[in-house]
């Protein structure tokens, strides 16, 4: 998939830096210098949320009679949680991993003035792993749970293996694919999706990569990332948005708050340990059917910090689950940091192993 018919100087605001296995091409035109609409056509809604919907889309191209997509769009002036997201995903080639096959900036066809950015995702027509604790009412069966949780494991030692910290890991988040292998008792593959809020560890500047935007992402003006403007405006947008943050205790935290990890609430660090205390949660909702610290009801963002970040409490776990169940949920649902065990380990446990 290329993005198609970008004048150089749009390039130049548009194109980010990629490593070497990307797949985006910028392909040269005769058409004045227009950027057109969508080589895509889009079809049922799949979903919307705060960073985008995701459109099931076809392609308009006799070339390219791929099958189904997901597209992934927002409009550029608000992609910039989408551009990290596909920054990511084209370099990440696995199995347990949502495939992008690369991104589109277009014009939305019924306005001509609104540019769209969109990812062009695999398709995973099994819904997701939410999905699936809601069909079946409640928890599900101990040797299902197994597989999925082998799946996850797989998917993200291979992204913490290359740095990367996916920090939304939650069962909305864990899309299920088709599959007809053999001994397979769930019929699911299941992938890790939604890279909005990833980041790669030591990185200065999360998300910054762009040649001629000068800042950080999360702080940018709407006509510096839609057409690279710098102005006294910016300074103004950023110190808004910092004012917001100020009034949000747990703004600087990256994830969903029932799935945050103690040492990630009480102190903002984020690290591999952060996703494996979010993939315990994930675990323990598919095994009891009950929403993590459901107990607790809806809480405003400072009782989460406290409960948390800063009490001893720990997530509710059903004592009829099985040894290997109890024993693994531990390890993953340690508060200390440094005793959680990391992805590599888990993988190496009874409840997993065949």
């Amino acid at each position: 998939i290329s993005v198609k018919e970008i004048t150089k100087s749009s390039f130049e605001i548009a194109q980010r830096k990629k490593p070497a296995a990307a797949t985006i091409t910028v392909e040269d035109n005769d058409n004045g210098g227009r950027i057109n609409s969508s080589s895509w056509v889009k079809s049922l809604l799949l979903g919307r949320g705060a960073y985008g919907s995701v459109y099931l889309a076809k392609s308009k191209s006799e070339k390219h009679q791929t099958g189904v997509r997901a597209i992934k769009t927002a409009e550029i002036s608000h992609a910039s949680s989408l551009m990290d997201e596909g920054r990511f995903l084209i370099r990440l080639q696995s199995p347990f991993i949502v495939r992008c096959y690369g991104v589109e900036i277009a014009r939305e066809e019924e306005d001509d003035q609104c540019m769209l950015y969109n990812l062009i995702l695999e398709y995973c027509s099994g819904k997701t792993i939410a999905d699936l604790i809601e069909d079946n009412h409640g928890e599900l069966l101990e040797s299902e749970v197994k597989v999925f949780a082998r799946d996850v494991l797989s998917g993200l030692t291979y992204i913490h293996d290359r740095n990367i910290i996916h920090c939304d890991i939650k069962p909305d988040n864990l899309l299920l694919s088709p599959t007809h292998v053999r001994f397979r008792s769930t019929g699911y593959l299941t992938k890790i999706g939604d890279f909005g809020l990833a980041m790669e560890k030591g990185s200065v500047e999360y998300g910054n990569g762009y040649d001629r935007k000068r800042g950080t992402t999360s702080y940018m003006a709407s006509k510096l990332m839609a057409h690279g403007i710098v102005d006294f405006g910016s300074d103004v947008w950023a110190f808004g948005y910092t004012v917001l943050e100020i009034g949000n205790s747990c703004s600087h935290k990256r994830g969903t708050t029932r799935y945050m990890a103690p040492e990630l609430m009480a102190h903002g660090i984020v690290d591999f340990g952060s996703d494996v205390w979010a993939f315990g949660c994930t675990m323990l909702e598919m095994l009891s059917g009950i929403s993590v610290w459901g107990e607790y009801g809806d809480l405003d963002s400072d009782d989460w910090v406290n409960l948390i970040g800063h009490s001893d409490r720990m997530p509710h776990v059903p004592v009829w689950l099985s040894k290997e169940a109890l024993d693994f949920l531990s390890r993953c649902l340690e508060r200390d940091v440094n005793k959680r065990w990391s992805t590599h380990s888990l993988k190496n446990h009874p409840f997993v192993l065949l």
